[in-house]
C-alpha cells in the first residue's frame, strides 16, 4: 500500500522512523529506544515545527519543488511522533486492527488520508475527523505547563495551562501522563513519582480535580513517559529545585525530557545560554546514561556556538577547555562521551598554548588513554588551519599522506581552503565550477564565513546575496541548498539580517526553495539577536520590520 501523491508521503515515512526505533526496542540490546526516539526524533521534530518554515503533515502539494521541500522533519520526526502519540490514545490493540482492516483492504493500491481513518475508525470511539484536523492538518506545536496553589502541605487547586503560537492558535485535544515528586529525603534517595495519572486535557486551562488534597509535589513532569507531542515548560517551583531533583530522578527518560525541556528553554530565550552551558556541565558529571550524557554535551556545544556571541567567550572557553581535558583524560569516562567531550576541547582553543598541547597530541595519536582516530585528527588538523597556527600547513600535508582515501581528500580540501587568504577567488571558484562533486564543494563551502575568519570574508556578504537567485535559478536543488545554507554569513548578523530582509520583501519574484532557505536561515539570525541581546546586553544595531508569516513555505 503506497500513496496516491506526494501530500501522502507523511504516511510511509512516519511508519518506517516510527517502527524502525519501536521494533529494535523489542531487542534487549535496544533496550533504551525511547531515549533515542526522544533525542533524534521528537527534538529535530520540535524545533522545525517552530520554525518560519514549518507547514501540517497533511498539505496540498501542488508538485514535484513542493515535493522536495517535504523532505523534512515535519513530514519525518514528526508525523512518526504523531503516530507514537495516536497509538498511545487508541491503544496498540485497537491501532493494530485498525492498521490490519487498511492493509487487507488497500493491498496492492494506493491509498489518501481518508482510508486510513475509516479503518481506524472502525475499531475506536474517539471521533479521528476532529484529531486529523487539529494533528495533520495544523502546523505548529503547543505548550503545556502544570499550576497550583498548595496550602497546609496539600493541593488545592491544579491545573495545566496549554498554549500556542500566534501563527497557529490551535489549542488541541491531548492525552498525556502527569508525574509528581516529593522532596528527597537523604543524599542517595532515588526518586520515582508518587503519583501518576493518565488525563486528557484541552483548551487553555483544564483543571484536574484528582488531584485536590492530595500532597503537594517538589517536583512536576507533565509528558511522562513521553506520548503526548506537546513542548512541556517546568513550572516555577521545579525551576527552583531541579539542580537538587535531576540527579536523582531515577527514570532515565525523565531525566532526559526534563534535559529537552531545558534545551527548549535555550530555544525560547527563557533561560541564558551561560547558565544552560553550566546545568549541563553539571548534570552530565552525575549522569549515569550515556545516551542522555552525550546530549546534555552536544546542546551544551550548540549553545557556546550558536548563542555565546564570540566577545564574550573568553572565560567559558577556558573553563570548558580545562573542563574538556579533565573528562577526556578520565579513565572512568566511556569513549562516547570523551567524543563529544573532545569535539568541545576542540572549539575551546583560545591560545597558542592550547594548540602546542594538541599537536603534541596529534603526534602521539592520543590524550593519555584516549586514542585519537582519524576523523578525531582531522577535527584538530582543520580547527588550526582556521586559527592559522604556523604548524598547520605542514600537519594537513602529513595527515594526506596518512589519510589519502576519498575523506581525507575532503577534509585536506577544507583545511587548505581555510589556510587561502583570497576568500573572494575562493567564493568564485565554489560559485563557477561544476566539475567537482558535492562533497569536495561542499567542504570549499564550509572553509568560508567560518568565525575564526570572519574578518577576511566580510566583503562577501554582499556577494552572497546578490548570488543567490542565479544560484537557486541555474544550478541544481542540492547545491543550491549547500550554498544557501552552509555559505550564509551568520557572523554577520545584523548585515545578513538585513539584506536577507531585502531579498524577501520580494518573495513572488525568487524560487520557493530560496524562499524558505532565506527565512530559515533569518529566523536562527533573529534568535541569536534576541539572545544577545536579551542575556548579553548587546544593542539591536536598528531594527527591521517583517512578518514571519506562512506565505511561500
Amino acid at each position: 500500500v503506497t500513496m496516491k501523491w506526494w501530500d501522502g508521503l507523511w504516511l510511509n515515512e512516519s511508519f518506517a522512523t516510527y517502527f524502525g526505533y519501536y521494533i529494535l526496542g523489542k531487542l534487549e540490546s535496544f533496550e533504551d529506544w525511547g531515549l533515542y526516539f526522544s533525542q533524534e526524533v521528537k527534538n529535530r521534530a520540535f524545533e522545525q515545527d517552530q520554525s518560519c518554515t514549518t507547514h501540517p503533515i497533511v498539505f496540498h502539494c501542488e508538485d514535484t519543488n513542493s515535493a522536495f521541500a517535504s523532505f523534512d522533519a515535519i513530514t519525518y520526526e514528526k508525523a512518526a511522533s504523531i503516530v507514537h502519540q495516536l497509538i498511545y490514545q487508541l491503544s496498540e490493540e485497537s491501532f493494530r486492527a485498525g492498521i490490519n482492516q487498511y492493509l487487507t483492504h488497500h493491498a496492492h493500491g494506493v491509498t489518501e488520508l481518508d482510508d486510513l481513518l475509516r479503518a481506524l475508525q472502525s475499531h475506536t470511539s474517539i471521533d479521528l475527523k476532529t484529531w486529523s484536523d487539529q494533528w495533520l492538518r495544523s502546523e505548529n506545536l503547543n505548550t503545556v505547563e502544570p499550576s497550583w496553589q498548595e496550602n497546609d502541605g496539600l493541593i488545592r487547586r491544579f491545573i495545566l495551562k496549554q498554549t500556542a503560537p500566534d501563527s497557529s492558535p490551535v489549542l488541541r485535544d491531548h492525552h498525556t501522563r502527569i508525574a509528581l515528586y516529593g522532596e528527597p529525603t537523604n543524599e542517595d534517595a532515588q526518586l520515582l513519582p508518587y503519583r501518576v495519572l493518565d488525563i486528557q486535557y484541552s483548551g487553555e486551562i483544564t483543571e484536574i480535580p484528582e488531584l485536590v488534597d492530595q500532597p503537594a509535589p517538589f517536583f512536576v513532569y507533565c509528558n511522562h513517559s513521553d506520548f503526548d507531542y506537546v513542548k512541556t515548560n517546568l513550572d516555577t517551583k521545579s525551576l527552583k529545585y531541579l539542580r537538587s531533583v535531576y540527579p536523582r530522578l531515577a527514570e532515565d527518560l525523565t531525566r532526559q525530557l526534563v534535559a529537552n525541556s531545558l534545551w527548549n528553554m535555550v530555544l525560547d530565550i527563557k533561560i541564558s545560554p551561560l547558565d544552560y552551558i553550566d546545568l549541563a556541565m553539571e548534570f552530565e558529571e552525575t549522569e549515569p546514561n550515556k545516551i542522555i550524557a552525550v546530549f546534555l554535551l552536544n546542546t551544551l556545544r550548540q549553545a557556546m556556538l550558536r548563542f555565546v556571541p564570540i566577545q564574550y567567550r573568553g572565560s567559558i572557553l577556558a573553563k570548558l577547555f580545562s573542563r574538556s581535558w579533565a573528562r577526556i583524560t578520565d579513565k572512568n569516562l566511556n569513549y562516547e562521551r570523551k567524543c563529544v567531550w573532545y569535539s568541545i576541547l576542540i572549539h575551546s582553543i583560545s591560545s597558542n598554548k592550547q594548540c602546542e598541547d594538541l599537536i603534541q597530541a596529534l603526534k602521539q595519536g592520543c590524550i593519555e588513554s584516549f586514542e585519537l582516530d582519524l576523523d578525531q585528527r582531522w577535527r584538530l588538523t582543520r580547527h588550526l588551519a582556521y586559527y592559522r597556527h604556523v604548524q598547520a600547513p605542514s600537519i594537513v600535508d602529513e595527515m594526506q599522506q596518512l589519510d589519502p582515501g576519498d575523506l581525507g581528500i575532503k577534509y585536506a580540501l577544507e583545511a587548505t581552503s581555510a589556510l587561502r587568504r583570497d576568500k573572494k577567488t575562493l567564493f568564485g571558484e565554489i560559485l563557477n565550477s561544476k566539475e567537482i562533486s558535492s562533497d569536495l564543494s561542499r567542504a570549499k563551502m564550509q572553509s568560508l564565513f567560518h568565525p575564526l575568519q570572519a574578518n577576511e570574508c566580510e566583503e562577501l556578504v554582499p556577494d552572497y546575496f546578490t548570488q543567490l537567485r542565479h544560484v537557486f535559478l541555474e544550478r541544481d536543488k542540492i547545491f543550491s541548498r549547500d550554498f544557501s545554507k552552509l555559505l550564509y554569513p551568520f557572523p554577520f548578523k545584523h548585515q545578513a539580517r538585513d539584506l536577507t530582509i531585502q531579498l524577501l520583501q520580494d518573495q513572488d519574484s525568487i524560487p520557493f526553495l530560496m524562499v524558505r532557505s532565506l527565512k530559515e536561515n533569518l529566523e536562527e539570525v533573529l534568535r541569536c539577536l534576541k539572545i544577545e541581546e536579551t542575556f548579553f546586553s548587546l544593542t539591536k544595531g536598528g531594527e527591521q520590520n517583517f512578518s514571519m508569516d506562512s506565505s511561500r513555505r
